[in-house]
């Protein structure tokens, strides 16, 4: 075969592996039903408007967005595909979103910002900091001092990586915050109910992975969040409102919130309070709501309400690798405290084969298998008296790293301020004395800081 043939097989190869993805990405060539209903306008205060069509196909393009530099890759995001004369996103950001493997529709706002284990960490940490001047401290002497605060699992969050950097993405989740912190309780609970009632509902075989979409039909599961979390006890309360509403649909809530660091009262208060709120939610049986770990390899935490005990979620690392085709797992992670027990099935079909169980510190756990296609692990309740088995992801992020946590940081400072609560303050001085330093001194490298 000459390299004129191979070139051409590659570039058939590349061409049918766009298309696939492209079909795919439109679940079976049907526009997503929870993509085209509700939309969040960028006026201030924002408001909602019914998408009159359906957005054309997304279509890939090269090389960065000239406007920001990169990560913008589909015209559809760019606004220059037109459906009724008008720009698709000139109808605003949607409501819903979702993911490829999650076949449900999903609640996403933006990573760190709304995630009170980052803000009332970083709260903590700048107190801990004895209010001197930290344009007087070196980056290493900052960078440590928020090290002991944030979780390590934050430093490497899926969600702000790939379409997350998209800055479409990153508009659509802070509409959605500012949306639902700006506009009157009741009407956000009404919206959501009615939005979800018509987000459509994917119904997958579990042997052959084919799933049919129904548009306009009620789903029959719904995920808290795909980025995010509850960032306040309004936010729980109003969830477990919309939950009520609809007990067809099945929620699944992790939340790391309850992990949160607060010398501050009122801060502590707070958090407490998201916690009482998501007990009396976890009552109703429609809810799963899982506590996750705060660090990779720890095991899940177990949140007790209405009787039961609720297991929670983990991140794990083990090493493995392909070597002549063939996917090999080291049988314990680096530190030792992960394990994968002595003739435990593998995930068929599986990419990376990954076991079906691990034990994290002697405790056995669910291994996600990377697809919501053939699992609902994570929405199943327990029984009473009982515990549900606890679900580990394997990391799928970047590696924990200072970067990472620098990048945590710099989404906080630049996220709008629609907080009505002390954090403010913070943010102000994370954008005036913190944040500029590290991203200022970040093509240094994590090692010269």
């Amino acid at each position: 075969m000459n390299d004129g043939t191979k070139r051409a097989l590659i570039s058939a190869a590349a061409a049918g592996a766009a298309w696939l993805a492209l079909y795919r990405a439109t679940r079976d060539g049907k526009p997503l039903g929870f993509m085209d209903n509700y939309r969040v306008s960028a006026d201030y205060p924002p408001e909602l408007s019914k998408f009159p069509g359906t957005p054309a196909n997304p279509i890939r393009k090269k090389g960065p967005d000239p406007e920001t530099g990169g990560y913008q890759k589909i015209d559809n995001m760019l606004g220059k595909r037109k459906v009724n004369g008008k720009t698709w996103t000139s109808f605003g950001s949607p409501l819903l979103s979702s993911t490829m493997k999650l076949r449900a529709p999903s609640w996403s706002l933006r990573s760190g910002s709304s995630c009170p284990v980052i803000t009332f960490s970083l709260a903590d940490a700048m107190e801990d900091l004895g209010k001197s001047h930290p344009r007087d401290m070196t980056d290493s002497e900052i960078v440590d001092k928020l090290i002991k605060k944030i979780p390590d699992k934050c430093w490497s969050c899926y969600a702000k990586s790939n379409t997350y950097t998209h800055l479409e993405t990153q508009r659509a989740q802070t509409r959605r915050l500012t949306w639902f912190d700006e506009t009157d309780e009741n009407k956000v609970v009404d919206t959501l109910v009615d939005a979800i009632k018509v987000a459509g509902r994917e119904k997958c075989d579990t042997q052959t992975k084919k799933c049919v979409f129904d548009g306009n039909a009620t789903p029959e599961y719904f995920r808290l969040f795909d980025s995010g979390d509850f960032h306040n006890e309004r936010a729980v309360r109003i969830w477990h409102k919309v939950a009520k509403r609809l007990p067809e649909v099945n929620f699944w809530a992790p939340t790391t919130a309850w992990a949160a660091h607060c010398n501050d009262t009122g801060r502590a208060d707070e958090r407490n309070k998201i916690v009482s709120e998501l007990e009396k939610m976890a009552e109703l049986p429609n809810v799963t709501v899982r506590f996750s770990a705060t660090q990779i390899n720890q095991a899940a935490p177990t949140f007790k309400a209405a009787g039961r005990e609720f297991a929670g979620s983990a991140v794990g690392e083990i090493e493995h690798g392909k070597k002549k085709g063939v996917i090999t797992w080291a049988q314990k992670s680096a530190d030792g405290k992960v394990e994968i027990p002595e003739g435990v099935r593998r995930h068929p079909g599986h990419e990376k084969n990954a076991p079906m169980y691990v034990n994290i510190e002697g405790k056995r756990h669910y291994v996600c298998p990377g697809d919501c296609t053939t699992c609902r692990h994570c929405w199943k309740r327990p029984k009473k008296g009982k515990e549900n088995l606890p679900v580990v992801y394997l990391r799928h992020g970047a590696k924990p790293s200072k970067g990472g946590l620098i990048e945590i940081v710099r989404r906080v400072a630049q996220q709008s301020d629609t907080e009505k609560t002390n954090f403010k303050e913070v943010r102000k001085a994370l954008e005036r004395d913190i944040a500029p330093r590290l991203i200022n001194n970040a093509r240094n490298g994590p090692g010269n800081r």
